[in-house]
C-alpha cells in the first residue's frame, strides 16, 4: 500500500542530497523484499526501479533472474520493463543469460510486432556466443515475415549476431542480400546499413554487390541510406580503380545538387578516398569545404577544417590559399577547431611561408593552459618536419630556430620543456655550424634567473638547463671567451635544482677544467679556478644523491690528483684531454628495440645465486665494515703487468666497436636506412621570421645537417610488423562470402533428436490402391474365391513386413554410424500451428517405463552380465521378514506391455509414433483384455482402498531409519487428481518380540512442505507393522527438500524417540505423461508458446557396478517417473509433467560404450537442473 513507485524513488533521492547513499541503500532494501512478492506488477515496479538505480552506477546484477521473470511476463507493458533491464544491466558473464533463450525466441515469433521488436532489440544488446549460436536461424526466419517493421528488426539483429558469430555471416549472407531488394525501404536502408558496417571488417567481401549499390545510389532520394552507400563505395573504390570513374558523375551531382551537409560531408569524404586523383571533383570539394569553414555552426566549421586537412594530405599545394583562413581560425573560441586548424598550418609549412611560426609565436603571448602546450608542441614540430630523409627541411636559418626554442623553454608552467630540451640537443649535435652561437646561447640560459626560479613541480623548463649544461661542456672549445661558465655552473641557485641538473651540471664542469686545464698556460689563473672549484663543490660532495655525490668527489679528487702532478712537475692535461675527444652521435629511435638477442643467451636465467632468507648473526655481523676488496684481489691488481693491462684495453675497444649503443665520432657501419641520400646542403634563401630577440641578424652560413643514426647492423627501422602483429584479430575479417557453401551447411539449430516415421506411407498407399482393385475384382467375380484369400494374405504379409521394416530402419543404425559416419535422418514433418493437445492418462507406477520401447533401446547389455543390475536396484526392505513388499517388478525387469494401459486422449496406438489400423476384432480383444486387467488391479488393490487421494499404486518401499526396536519404511507418491498433494506412505515396523505403545509421529513443516492430516498415537504389535499415509501441501515443487521428523513411543516401560528425515527429491512431483514425439517436438521447438530451459550432465557408467545403458534408461524411467516417448539408434527420449503442470523432458545418449549424456529441458530452469542432478546421482550410484 505504502510502496515507492519510480517517481517517488527519483523524488526521493532528489530531496536527500545529502543522505543519498543511506537513501538509496534503504530503497534498496525494499526492492529486494518487493521481487519476494507473488505480485508481478509489484516486481514489475521494483525492477524499474532497479534500472533507474543501475543507470546512477549501482549494480543489479544479483536481481537477473528476477528480471527474466518479469521479461517472460504476458502483460506487454510488463515484458517491456523486463527486457529493458535485460538490454541495460546483462553482460556477458551474466549466468541467467542462457535462460532467456527460449523466451527470446518464443517472442520473437509473437503476432504482437511490438513484442517481437523488444525480443529482438535485447538480443541485439545482450548476445553472446551461445545465443547467437541458438538464435541465429529463427532471426534469420524472421526476414521472410511480412511484417517490415519486424524484417528491419531482424536485419539490424543480425550485426550483433554475426558479431558473435562470425560464421553465421557465410550462411545467411544470401538471404540478407535479398534484403536489398526489398519492397520497403526503410528495411533496405537497415541492410545498407549493417552491410555498411561489415564492409569496414573485410570490404572485399562486398565487391559483388557494387552493381546493386549503384543503383539505390542513383535512384534513391533517401538521404541516411545515401550516406551509408557512399560510405561503403569508400571502402570499396581502393579495390576496384574502375569505381572511381564510374561514380564521378552522381557524387558530382551530389555535390552540386544536395542541401543535406551531413550528405554532403560524407560525399566529399568517399571523394578523398577514391576520387583523389580526379582534380577536377577535387577543386569542386575544396570550395565546398570552405562554406563549412564559413559557417557559424562550430561543428560544420570542425568538419570543414577535418575534411580540408585529409585532402592536404594527397593535394598540399591545392588547399595553401585557404591559409589566410585556417589562421583566422586560430582565433576561434571552440580550442577542438583551434586545434584542427593547427594541423592544417603544420601541413602548408614550406620555406616560403615559416612566417606562420612567428604568428603562432605571438598568439603564444596570449594563450594559456593546454592549449598552449599543443602550441609550443606545434611549432617544435613545424620547424622540425622530415622529407625524403632530411631532418629540418625548412629551416633555413638554424640561428633563429635555436633562438625560438631559446624563447619557448621562457614560457612559463610549459610541460614540453623536455621536447625544447631534445631539440636542442639535436641541433647542437647534427648541426656543426651552429654550435658557437649555441654555446653562448646555453651560457645565457645557465645565467636566466627566470629558468632557474621555475619549481620542478609545476614547469618542465629545468629540463633546458639539463640540455645547455651538456652542451656548454661538450661543445665549450667552440667558445673564445670561456670566463663565466665555470661560475655559471656553480652559482648558488643549482643547488636548489633537481638532482639530474645537479648531476649534468658536474659533468660539465669537469669537461670545462679539461679544457682550461689543455689550453690554459697561466697558472696562477688555473689554480684560482681549482681552488674556487673544489670550495664550490663542497656542498655537493654530501649531498644526499649518489651520482651527486659521486660525480662531486670525482672532481674533488681529479682537481687534487692534479695539482699534485702539477707540484710535481708532471702534466696530465693530455691525458684529460683523451676523455673527451670522442663525438657522439644520435641513436636511432627505436635501435634498442631491434637489438637480437645473442645466441645462448638467456635473458630470464638467473645471473647471481639467491641468498638464503634467514642468515646466521655470525655470518650477518661478519659483513659488518667488511672492506670492499679482500686481500687477494689488492694482491692481484698489484701483480697485472703492462701487457696484460694493454690487452684488456684492447678488448675495451673491441667491445665498443660492436656495442650499437657506444656513440663515436666515426663513421657508423649501419644507418636507419641504406636507401637514405647523401646529407644536402641547406642555404638560406629567404630570410624571414626572425624572433624579436634576433632581429638583426645577419645572413648566415650555409649549414650542414648530419642524418647518420646508430643502429644494430641490418635491421630496418621503419619497419613496424611487430605493431602490426600486437593489433586485435577480428574473426568477421576471415570469412569468404564468395566461398560456395557445400550441401548441408546451414545454420545451426538445437533440437532434440526427431526420427521421421512416414517413410513407408507410399507403400501404404499403394497397398490400399491394390486392396481397391482387389475388392473390384472380387465383385465382378473374376477371380475366385480361393484367389481373393490368397492375394489377402499376401496383401496382410507385406503391411506386417512393411511394419517391420519401419521399426528396423531406427533400430538398425549403428553407434559407429552415428558417432563415425553419420546417418541423415529425413527432415521432421512440419508441425501444426496449433499447439499440442496433451493429457495425462493415469499410469501406474509399475508401468513407468514400457517394455516395447525400452527393448527397441538399442543399447545392449554386456553378454556376460545379462541383467546384472535387476537385484542391485530392489527394494531395501527385500530381507525384512516384517517389512511390506509390494509386488513391484525390479528396474532391471521392466514391466509387460500388457500392464501398461494403452488409451489415452491421444488416440491408441499399439506402438507410439507408428500409428496403424486396428481390425474390430483386435479392438474387441483388446478391450476385453483391459477390462479383465483393470478388474485384476483393483481386486489387488482392495486392501488399501482407503486411500482418499487415489494413489497410482503402492509402490516399494525404501528404509528411513532404524534403532533396536523400530524400522522406519516409506514411499513418497504425487496426487493426480489433487493439485500440490503428495503422499508419504510410512511403515512402522516393530522388529522385536514385546509389544510397542503410545507411537507417536510428529513432523516439522515448512513454507513449502505442510502436513495435512497428523496421525494420532497407536500402538503397534510385536512383529508387526503399521501404515500411516501423511498428506502434504506443496507450494515449491522446482528444488529437493527434505523434512525433520520425529517417533516417539514406549516400550519395556522406557520412552524413547527416533528422529529422521523425510526427503522430497523433485522427482516425486512427476507425473509420467503418454505423447508422442510429434507433440513432443512441437513442445520443444515452441511452436506451443512454452520456454524451455535446458540442464545436461554427463555420467560415466564405468563406476556403477557395471550398469549398462539399457538398465540406466529403465532405471531413469521408472524413478524419475518419465514415459519414455521414442528410443532409437543410441538415444531415446521421455516426457512427464509435474503436479504444477511443468513440462518436463529428457533425451538420454550413449557418447560410449560406458558413458551417456542427459539433457533435461523444463519450463522451469529450477527444476531442470534438480532432475538433472538427481539423475546423474541415481546412475553414479
Amino acid at each position: 500500500m505504502f510502496r515507492k513507485s519510480l517517481g517517488d524513488l527519483v523524488r526521493g533521492i532528489r530531496s536527500n542530497k545529502k543522505q543519498e547513499s543511506k537513501y538509496i541503500s534503504d530503497c534498496i532494501q525494499e526492492i529486494k523484499d518487493e521481487l519476494k512478492q507473488p505480485d508481478m506488477t509489484v516486481k514489475c515496479v521494483a525492477v524499474q526501479k532497479l534500472t533507474y538505480l543501475q543507470m546512477l552506477g549501482y549494480d543489479m546484477n544479483w536481481a537477473s533472474f528476477n528480471v527474466v521473470e518479469v521479461m517472460s511476463h504476458s502483460k506487454f507493458s510488463v515484458k517491456r520493463s523486463g527486457y529493458l533491464a535485460a538490454s541495460q544491466s546483462f553482460r556477458d558473464t551474466t549466468e541467467v543469460i542462457m535462460l532467456t533463450t527460449q523466451l527470446i525466441r518464443k517472442d520473437m515469433g509473437s503476432s504482437n510486432i511490438y513484442e517481437a521488436g523488444l525480443a529482438l532489440n535485447c538480443l541485439s544488446n545482450i548476445c553472446t556466443p551461445d545465443l547467437a549460436l541458438d538464435l541465429a536461424e529463427n532471426v534469420v526466419g524472421l526476414l521472410s515475415t511480412s511484417r517490415p517493421y519486424v524484417r528491419k528488426r531482424a536485419v539490424l539483429a543480425l550485426y550483433k549476431i554475426f558479431l558473435k558469430y562470425p560464421e553465421a555471416l557465410r550462411l545467411s549472407f544470401q538471404r540478407l542480400k535479398e534484403k536489398l531488394e526489398d519492397p520497403d525501404i526503410s528495411v533496405v536502408s537497415c541492410a545498407v546499413n549493417v552491410i555498411c558496417e561489415l564492409a569496414r571488417k573485410n570490404p572485399k567481401n562486398y565487391l559483388p554487390l557494387a552493381p546493386l549499390f549503384y543503383k539505390l545510389l542513383t535512384t534513391s532520394n533517401h538521404n541516411w541510406m545515401l550516406i551509408k552507400i557512399i560510405k561503403l563505395f569508400a571502402s570499396l573504390t581502393p579495390l576496384e580503380k574502375r569505381l572511381s570513374k564510374k561514380l564521378a558523375d552522381p557524387l558530382t551531382h551530389i555535390l552540386n545538387t544536395t542541401p543535406a551537409m551531413s550528405l554532403l560531408y560524407e560525399t566529399i569524404q568517399t571523394c578523398i578516398i577514391g576520387l583523389s586523383e580526379n582534380t577536377d571533383v577535387m577543386r569542386l570539394c575544396i570550395s565546398k569545404l570552405r562554406a563549412f569553414i564559413e559557417d557559424p555552426d562550430q561543428n560544420l566549421k570542425y568538419l570543414g577544417l577535418l575534411a580540408l586537412y585529409n585532402i592536404m594530405k594527397i593535394h598540399p599545394k591545392a588547399v595553401s590559399e585557404y591559409r589566410e583562413l585556417v589562421i583566422w581560425c586560430l582565433d576561434d573560441e571552440d580550442v577542438t577547431i583551434r586545434l584542427r586548424a593547427l594541423d592544417l598550418l603544420a601541413g602548408m609549412a614550406s620555406k616560403k611561408n615559416m612566417d606562420v611560426v612567428q604568428k603562432l609565436m605571438e598568439r603564444l603571448e596570449r594563450a594559456d593552459g593546454s592549449y598552449r602546450d599543443d602550441l609550443i608542441a606545434k611549432i617544435i614540430e613545424i620547424c622540425s618536419q622530415a622529407s625524403t630523409g632530411q631532418l629540418y627541411q625548412f629551416v633555413t636559418n638554424f640561428e633563429w630556430y635555436v633562438t625560438i626554442l631559446i624563447d619557448l623553454a621562457h614560457v612559463q608552467g610549459t610541460k614540453h620543456g623536455k621536447l625544447i630540451a631534445s631539440q636542442l640537443l639535436d641541433v647542437a649535435v647534427r648541426v656543426k655550424i651552429v654550435r658557437p652561437f649555441m654555446v653562448k646561447s646555453m651560457l645565457s640560459v645557465l645565467q636566466d634567473q627566470k629558468i632557474l626560479d621555475d619549481h620542478p613541480d609545476s614547469s618542465t623548463s629545468h629540463e633546458v638547463l639539463n640540455s645547455a649544461a651538456w652542451i656548454l661542456g661538450e661543445f665549450i672549445s667552440q667558445m673564445e671567451d670561456n670566463t663565466g661558465v665555470v661560475e655559471a655552473l656553480f652559482q648558488p641557485r643549482v643547488l636548489a635544482l633537481t638532482s639530474n641538473v645537479q648531476s649534468s651540471f658536474l659533468q660539465a664542469a669537469l669537461k670545462v677544467f679539461i679544457h682550461k686545464a689543455a689550453t690554459d698556460q697561466n697558472s696562477e689563473s688555473l689554480g684560482a679556478l681549482i681552488s674556487f672549484m673544489k670550495t664550490r663543490l663542497e656542498p655537493f660532495r654530501t649531498s644526499n644523491n649518489i651520482e651527486v655525490q659521486e660525480r662531486a668527489c670525482f672532481l674533488y679528487e681529479l682537481l687534487d690528483l692534479y695539482m699534485g702532478m702539477k707540484a710535481s712537475g708532471i702534466d696530465i692535461s693530455a691525458d684529460l684531454s683523451a676523455l673527451g675527444d670522442q663525438v657522439l652521435n644520435p641513436v636511432a629511435p627505436k635501435a634498442q628495440k631491434k637489438v637480437p638477442v645473442p645466441e645462448g643467451l638467456d635473458l630470464d636465467a638467473q645471473i647471481n645465486e639467491i641468498p638464503p632468507e634467514e642468515d646466521s648473526d655470525e655470518e650477518k655481523n661478519s659483513y659488518v665494515g667488511a672492506p670492499i676488496f679482500d686481500q687477494k684481489q689488492e694482491e692481484m691488481v698489484e701483480k697485472e703487468t703492462e701487457e696484460e693491462r694493454e690487452e684488456k684495453r684492447r678488448q675495451r675497444l673491441r667491445d665498443r666497436q660492436s656495442n650499437p649503443y657506444f656513440l663515436t665520432d666515426e663513421p657508423p657501419n649501419y644507418h636507419f636506412k641504406e636507401d637514405l641520400p647523401s646529407i644536402q646542403d641547406i642555404t638560406n634563401d629567404h630570410n624571414f621570421g626572425v624572433s624579436k630577440f634576433n632581429s638583426g641578424y645577419q645572413q648566415p652560413q650555409p649549414a650542414f645537417v648530419n642524418m647518420a643514426m646508430e643502429a644494430p647492423e641490418g635491421v630496418n627501422l621503419s619497419s613496424d610488423s611487430e605493431d602490426e602483429s600486437k593489433k586485435k584479430h577480428d574473426p568477421l575479417a576471415d570469412i569468404d562470402l564468395h566461398s560456395e557453401l557445400k550441401p548441408g551447411e546451414s545454420l545451426f539449430r538445437r533440437e532434440h533428436r526427431i526420427v521421421q516415421t512416414s517413410a513407408a506411407k507410399p507403400k501404404k498407399e499403394k497397398s490400399k490402391k491394390e486392396k481397391k482393385k482387389k475388392d473390384k475384382k472380387d465383385r465382378d467375380g473374376k477371380k475366385s474365391k480361393k484367389e481373393s484369400r490368397d492375394k489377402k494374405e499376401k496383401k496382410g504379409k507385406s503391411r506386417k513386413e512393411s511394419t517391420s521394416g519401419r521399426g528396423a530402419q531406427s533400430s538398425l543404425i549403428d553407434l559407429n554410424d552415428m558417432f563415425g559416419n553419420p546417418v541423415s535422418t529425413p527432415s521432421p514433418v512440419a508441425p501444426s500451428s496449433s499447439a499440442p493437445s496433451l493429457s495425462t492418462s493415469p499410469l501406474s507406477q509399475q508401468s513407468y517405463s514400457s517394455q516395447s520401447h525400452i527393448s527397441s533401446f538399442p543399447f545392449q547389455s554386456s553378454p556376460s552380465q545379462p541383467n546384472a543390475h535387476a537385484s542391485s536396484y530392489s527394494a531395501p526392505v527385500a530381507h525384512q521378514p516384517s517389512a511390506p513388499v509390494v509386488g513391484t517388478p525390479l528396474l532391471g525387469q521392466p514391466s509387460t506391455a500388457s500392464n501398461i494401459p494403452r488409451t489415452s486422449s491421444l488416440g491408441s496406438h499399439d506402438s507410439i509414433g507408428y500409428p496403424e489400423k486396428k481390425s474390430k476384432k483386435d479392438k474387441k480383444s483388446k478391450k476385453e483384455k483391459k477390462s479383465k486387467s483393470q478388474r485384476k488391479s483393483s481386486q489387488s488393490s482392495n486392501g488399501t482402498s482407503q486411500n482418499l487421494l487415489n494413489l497410482q499404486s503402492v509402490p516399494s518401499f525404501t528404509l528411513l531409519a532404524r534403532d533396536p526396536t523400530l524400522s522406519l519404511f516409506y514411499c513418497v507418491n504425487a496426487s493426480e487428481k489433487e493439485v500440490n498433494k503428495v503422499i508419504v506412505t510410512l511403515s512402522v515396523n516393530n522388529t522385536t518380540s514385546n509389544p510397542v505403545s503410545l507411537v507417536q509421529l510428529k513432523v516439522q513443516g515448512t513454507l513449502n512442505l505442510q502436513l495435512l492430516n497428523p496421525p494420532p498415537a497407536d500402538a503397534v504389535p510385536a512383529m508387526q507393522s503399521k501404515i500411516y499415509q501423511l498428506v502434504f501441501s506443496v507450494s515449491q515443487i522446482t528444488i529437493p527438500q527434505r523434512l525433520a521428523a520425529t517417533v516417539s513411543y514406549s516400550s519395556g516401560g522406557k520412552s524413547q524417540s527416533l528422529d529422521f528425515q523425510i526427503p522430497f527429491p523433485c522427482s516425486v512431483f512427476i507425473l509420467p505423461v503418454r505423447i508422442n514425439f510429434e507433440q513432443l517436438s512441437k513442445l520443444l521447438t515452441g511452436e506451443a508458446g512454452v520456454p524451455f530451459f535446458q540442464a545436461s550432465e554427463s555420467v560415466d557408467l564405468s563406476g556403477s557396478g557395471g550398469l549398462d545403458p539399457r538398465s540406466a534408461l529403465a532405471l531413469l524411467s521408472s524413478s524419475l517417473h518419465l514415459e519414455v516417448v521414442e528410443a532409437v539408434a543410441a538415444a531415446a527420449s521421455l516426457y512427464g509433467r509435474s503436479i504444477q503442470g511443468h513440462h518436463v523432458a529428457a533425451l538420454v545418449k550413449q557418447k560410449s560404450p560406458l558413458s551417456i549424456s542427459l539433457d533435461f529441458k523444463c519450463s522451469d530452469g529450477n527444476l531442470a537442473g534438480s532432475l538433472a542432478k538427481e539423475a546423474a546421482i541415481l546412475l553414479r550410484r
